[in-house]
Parts: structure tokens; sequence; C-alpha cells
């Protein structure tokens, strides 16, 4: 069994430590009302931006997730410059972190009537009689043009009546008439690229002390865990020039749908037991099957102005069209409470994903737990506690699972190749009957981009190593007939790592917008596993870690490498190892954002080229390999991809994708004809 007295009293000595952030929280509210108002900075790079990165779960600085006291895009140091003028601003980065998905972020902005563009002097937005404005309407037009950026959605003109002087509404007073423009800013986020919001957009708001952004997947039909922030952008100060205090929002109840659907044409691999099963004595001899799995889902969210909110979000059909077990039921999926306090300190707690770092390398943390958080102007630190499964007392099972999680996120390093890094450690226990055990993984992933050629080209990417360790552990195994047995594993450790590389091109090339257009990337990306000695025998020096997720593509990680391990003999199934077990993985990229072959269907539908919000093509070359091979050779294959995708009109994606495997000399007796995949879907998120 676990050690019992060491597992308390680490789990005393971490709880104690929540509750005294808790508790220090709490009463640092009172401390530091009168500091309150001064806006957190958020970290900037060279562009002189905020950077907002978003992960697996979302919007991951906590800097913008608190609505009391958002990330100011305000530059206090502006120095002498005009009133109102976008020097005073600071543009807005946001940063995909993940490789393999695709982000749209929606932001709603209300810009003045009167806007004077710098250079010429003409107004952007003329005084229109009040009502809905076309996106092909020069007004809009121009309107992206000036603000610099490329799609502006559900523009309406508002005539607002003032009283003169200020800016409170007041119709029995009303002596003033201002036009305002409210608009939805719709960026893409392609994988490990940015978009950028320029800071003339904030110097043109309409009477505006904070935006509200939502962030939302591409394709995947799953609520993120943070998918909304908040960016404060005025200047009200009062007399120590500090910003005052935000007015708390209005609060109120959403109700949003989502749905997918998508056609699937992908390999079989059943044998004779009906399980899905890869081996020389079952090889895959190019069967296939169709299916039309089909999802949707319900986000219902409540504020009580910004002092707390609250989320669910409700699952309705989870599986293929015609599942005689699908039975059509309404499940949570995922909720979740969080309370803000005035001091920047946030308590989280539900069921949601709570951190999947270098795309889930060693770790991905999800289930039912809090989180505390707190952000400083030096790195954001996050403590969790999830709870896995809790004892029953019942005779022969299992004891209690959790663990703890601690990040330090969002570290600004003082170079300017070195941008930041973030820092993760996980401590958990699983006193399972059959294998009780420790386990701990602790890691970090730096982030790092340089301008080269003028300008004209970035070269970006990251890097990140883990380090993972699990206990010896002496269970009991009960098998079919009831029959117990002594079941004993050695204790493991092993270092995983990740580097990801990318060259974009970028040309500023929307007038005078200054916004730097992504038009087309190169990428590689390296990944190495922990592989076994065969020398030591009473350590596994493959331990990758207790949850880490890691597996990009169509079909090796998705599809083929369960049937292989399960077809896999003794020993071989124990060095095949899952996901990145005992393999390393090579891959190169080129995505193009200006093309897309379904601009052809979305034309045959009389779709107006201003109704396409995004489009790309992606081609991908992986190569895996193992590092020992209980096969003759160590080739394991290679995976070649394309994928077509495109967003119109606004909140519907379509996504078309083709995969084929060529299995490598390791697996010339289990691949008969090498498989290959199809998909498209369609997904509806408003």
């Amino acid at each position: 069994m676990v050690n019992q007295g060491g597992e308390i009293m680490v789990k005393r000595v971490l709880l104690a430590v929540c509750i005294g952030l808790s508790l220090w929280g709490t009463f640092a509210v009172a401390q530091t009302t009168q500091n309150a108002t001064r806006p957190l900075a958020a970290t900037r790079n060279a562009k002189n931006t905020l950077k907002v990165p978003l992960n697996d779960t979302g919007v991951s600085d906590v800097r913008f997730v608190n609505p009391r006291r958002p990330a100011s895009v305000w530059d206090r140091n502006a120095g002498v410059v005009p009133a109102g003028s976008s020097a005073q601003y600071f543009g807005v980065e946001f940063l995909n972190r993940t490789s393999d998905r695709k982000f749209i972020v929606t932001l709603p902005a209300p810009f003045q009537g009167d806007v004077v563009r710098e250079d010429t002097g003409e107004l952007v937005f003329k005084g229109s009689n009040p009502g809905t404005i076309s996106v092909d309407d020069p007004v809009v037009k121009e309107a992206q043009k000036y603000f610099g950026v490329e799609h502006l959605r559900g523009c309406k003109i508002k005539s607002l009546l003032h009283e003169a002087g200020k800016g409170d509404v007041d119709l029995t007073k009303a002596v003033a008439i201002d036009h305002v423009v409210a608009c939805d800013i719709v960026l893409t986020v392609q994988p490990n690229k940015e978009a950028l919001l320029p800071s003339r957009i904030f110097a043109a708001l309409f009477n505006q002390q904070t935006i509200r952004f939502r962030a939302r997947l591409f394709q995947d039909n799953k609520k993120l865990t943070n998918a909304e922030g908040y960016l404060r952008t005025d200047s009200d100060v009062d007399a120590d020039g500090k910003l005052k205090p935000i007015d708390p929002p209005e609060g109120g109840t959403t109700v949003a749908p989502a749905a997918s659907l998508d056609m699937v044409i992908e390999p079989r691999f059943t044998d004779s037991e009906g399980k899905d099963v890869l081996s020389d004595a079952n090889p895959y001899d190019g069967h296939r099957k169709t299916h039309f799995p089909g999802s949707a889902r319900i986000d219902v969210e409540h504020k009580a102005t910004d002092r707390y909110k609250a989320e669910l979000s409700f699952s309705y059909n989870g599986a293929d069209f015609g599942n005689q077990e699908e039975k059509g039921q309404v499940t949570a999926d995922q909720y979740k409470l969080s309370v803000f306090s005035l001091n920047l300190l946030t308590l989280n707690f539900g069921k949601y994903d709570f951190a999947a770092p270098a795309d889930g390398l060693a770790i991905t943390e999800s289930g039912q737990g809090f989180t505390l958080s707190y952000p400083t102007r030096l790195a954001n630190y996050v403590g969790s506690y999830i709870i896995k499964r809790e004892r029953d007392f019942k005779p022969k099972t299992d004891g209690d699972a959790s663990s703890f999680l601690m990040q330090v996120n969002d570290i600004e390093l003082p170079t300017d190749f070195l941008r930041s890094m973030n820092i993760t450690g996980v401590y958990g226990t699983d006193d399972s009957r059959e294998d009780p055990h420790v386990y701990r993984t602790l890691g970090a992933e730096t982030f790092f981009s340089y301008p080269m050629v003028s300008q004209k080209k970035v070269l970006g990417g990251s890097l990140a190593l883990f380090r993972s360790s699990r206990s010896h552990s002496v269970g009991i195994k009960t098998d079919a007939n009831n029959v117990e047995t002594k079941n004993e594993k050695v204790r493991g450790r092993g270092t995983s790592g990740l580097l990801k590389l990318t060259m974009s091109n970028q040309i500023e090339d929307l007038d005078e917008a200054k916004k730097p257009i992504v038009h087309y990337t190169f990428g590689a990306t390296v990944a190495v596993g922990p592989s076994d000695r065969e020398s030591t025998t009473n350590v596994d020096e493959g331990y990758l870690g207790e949850t880490g997720t890691f597996g990009p593509g169509l079909l090796f990680f998705k599809k083929l490498s369960k049937p292989l391990i399960a077809g896999a003999g003794d020993p071989a199934k124990k060095t095949f190892g899952s996901g990145l077990q005992n393999k390393i993985y090579y891959a190169l990229e080129y995505r193009n954002n200006d093309h897309s072959p379904l601009e052809l269907f979305a034309r045959a539908l009389n779709i107006d080229e201003s109704d396409i919000v995004s489009k790309s093509t992606t081609f991908t070359i992986r190569h895996f390999e193992f590092r020992n091979s209980p096969y003759p050779t160590k080739n394991i294959g290679n995976e070649y991809a394309v994928v077509f995708d495109i967003e119109t009109p606004e909140s519907v994606t379509v996504t078309m994708k083709m995969g084929y495997f060529a299995a490598g000399s390791a697996f010339d007796n289990t691949f008969k004809k090498n498989p290959w995949f199809f998909a498209a879907g369609v997904k509806i998120e408003p």
C-alpha cells in the first residue's frame, strides 16, 4: 500500500498552503483596496504589446481572467502625446501555444462616430442613420483598413444621446448626439502563431472601461475551461494618477448552443473476438468503416456583476448517429464556479480541465477539484487540488486517488529572444488495490521568438523538458476467477522533451493598418519520450508520467497505437509503450492562410468573399520510430496529412482532413495494406 504516513503529511502540508493562500487573499482585500485601482501590468514583448496566451484550457494567463482588475492596455508611460492617440495604448497579441488547435477570438467593440484618421483627418464613420451595416458597406471596409483588423462582424450604428459635457445618458437633458458603430472583431489564431489587435483600436473605443473577449475552438465541439477574458481600456485616473475603480457590470444569464457533425472513414482492425487488435496474426488488410459522429451542447453562464461567475456545459449526444447505446441523455460534462477578489486572488472549483502544458507531453490534469490563482508582475501562481477517486471503505476496493498541481506561468524573461517560461509540477497518489503508488512530474516550457530579415520573417517556438518518477508498489491482482495474486511494479523514472520551431512570413499589407498578416508558416517539431534500459531490472527508465496525452496527427497516435499495443505479446507490449513512451517523433508542416479548396464550395453556395472569416490549408509529414525496438528495426512509419478548413459565415466552421500511414519496416507483416483516413465536418458555435 501507499505510505500512509507520508501521504497524509504531504496532503496536510499542501492543504495548509492552499488554505493559507485563501485566508491571506481574504485579509489582503481590505489592505489593498487603496491600491486596487492600479492596473496590473501584463507581460509585454518587444513589439510593445500585451501578450494573451491561449492553450488547451483557453486563456491561460490569469491576469486577463479576473474582471475586477483586468490587465490594462493603457500605456501610462507614453509621455506627452495627443489625447486619444493610439500612442497611449498597447496593442494586444493573442498567442496560440498549441500545435494542433485553432482558436477563434471575438471582441465586441463600440467605436466612436467621430474618429479622425491620423494621416488624412478624414472621418472613419460618417453620421449615418441608425441600423445594421452590411459587411460590404464602405464604412466597414474603411474601418477594417484603419483599425488593422481583417473582419468586423455584426456592425450596427447606434445614436446615443448625452448630456453636454458628460458621458452619462440622460434623455431629459440631452443636447448632443453621438454616433457609435458597434462591431464584433473576429480574430483567427493559428496553431503556434499569434493574432494582433493594433493599439489604434483602443484609442477609438466609445466610453468603454473594459472589453470582454471570448475564445472558442475552431473545430472541436468542446467548451474551453477559460473561454472568457477581459482587457481594461480606459484611462480614467484620480488625483493621484491611479486608475479609478471599474464600474461593476450588470449580472445576467446567457445560454449558447453548439453542435457538430462529421463523416469519418477510417481503418477497421476488429479480430474474431470483436476486439481492436493489430498483429502479425491479425494484420490490417484494408477493411474500413464509415460512421457519422455528432454532438451537441448547451453552455449556460450566470454572473452576479463582477463578484462571481457560474459556468455549466451540458452535452447531448456524444456518439455516432444510429448508435443504439446512445440514450439521448443530457449530462453536465463541465462546470466551474469562480469567485473573484479585488486583489486578484481567484477561486475556481468544479469539473474542468486544469492543465496540459507542452501539448500534454507529460501532464494532462482534468477532473473535479479546485484552483487558487494569484497573478503578480513577475508571474502567475496557480495551485490546484484534483480529487480523482474517493474511498468507499468496502472490502477489496480501491482507496483514494488525488493530485496536487502547482504552476508558475508566464514568467517574463529579460531577453529579446527568450520571451517567457511556464513551470509545472504534479504530486499525486493512487491508493488502488492493484497498484498503490505515488507519482511526481516536474518540468518547464520556454517560449522564444526572433524577428529576421528586416521583420519580414519571424523565427519562433518553444522548448519543453519534463522529469517524471513513481514509487515501487506491491498490490493485489484479482483475475476473472476471483483468484488473488501478488502484483509488484518497480519504481519508475524518465525524461521527455519537446522542441517546436516555426518560421513565418509576415507582410504589412493592410494599407495604413501596420498589422502583420501571417500568409504562410513552416514548422518543425521533435519530441522524445523516455526509454527503459535493459541493464536495470529494479527501475523502469521508460516512465513517461501518469497523465501524459501527447498525440498529434490523424492515424498513428489516434487510431493505430492502441490496437498495436493490444496485439503485441510480452515483452514487446511493455517495450512498445503508450503514447510517446519509447518513441521519437518528428514532424514538418506547411500552413497557408490565404487559400483553401473549400472556398470553391463556398462560391458554389453563393457565399460572398466578405463572409469568409478565415481559411487555411495545412500539409504535414510525420515520422515515428522506436528508441529501443521490440521489433527487428526501429522504423515505425510515416504519416502524411492534409487539412483544409474555412469559417463562413461567422460561427460556422467546415473542416476536411485526409491522412495516409506508410508502415515502416518494423511492421512489414502487420500491415498488408497501408491505412488511410478521411473526415469532413461542420460545427456551429455562436
